[in-house]
């Protein structure tokens, strides 16, 4: 073997390996933004959530948009956006009485009568002498309704994200808009 020969083997090589080492790297790009994507969606669902279940009514407020990094990867915005209707732009409608119990069985004769779940029901959960920390609907005490209106709240949470690192336009990509809307009977 001559060196131009072991030259020309090695640029044929070279010309070969460089689109595949091209597609490597893109593939990992797109993996890190898939990722991203998939936190800031996480990230969303989560907030929206927090929003529905854990604040009161007069808790839900419009959120400017404020910066979070998640984690090592991602870079997020959140912005909420709460939008109260009026009570004449609602359709007319009687909110029902909806009576809740405990889900422990206590002595008072309003609970009598009421389904408990055993420690072994909930998989070592909670313990045989403890009682779960939320009320209950009970179906069958469900009666007509007193008459009174709902305030209604539409809530708007968008989420701009980016991996991180990225350019400031990244953030406006690809956003995560989430609708919803929360009700005080």
């Amino acid at each position: 073997m001559t060196l131009i020969e072991v030259v020309l083997a090695v640029l044929i090589l070279a010309f070969a390996l460089i689109p595949i080492a091209d597609h490597l790297g893109k593939s990992t790009t797109g993996t890190l933004e898939e990722t991203s994507e998939a936190d800031a969606m996480q990230f969303a669902c989560d907030n929206m959530d927090e929003i529905l279940m854990m604040r009161d009514f007069d808790e839900v407020d419009d959120i400017s948009e404020t910066y979070y990094p998640l984690g090592k990867k991602t870079e997020v915005k959140l912005t909420v956006e709460v939008f109260p209707l009026s009570i004449t732009s609602m359709a007319s409608f009687t909110v029902p009485d909806i009576e809740y119990h405990s889900p422990c069985n206590e002595s008072d004769s309003l609970n009598r009568g009421v389904e408990t779940k055993t420690a072994a029901e909930m998989d070592g959960k909670i313990s045989e002498d403890k009682c779960l920390g939320y009320m209950q609907l009970d179906e069958e005490k469900l009666r007509g309704g007193t008459g009174t209106l709902a305030e209604l709240k539409d809530i708007k949470l968008t989420v701009k994200w980016r991996t991180k690192g990225g350019s400031e336009e990244a953030y406006n990509r690809h956003p995560i808009v989430l609708y919803s809307r929360k009700a005080r009977l």
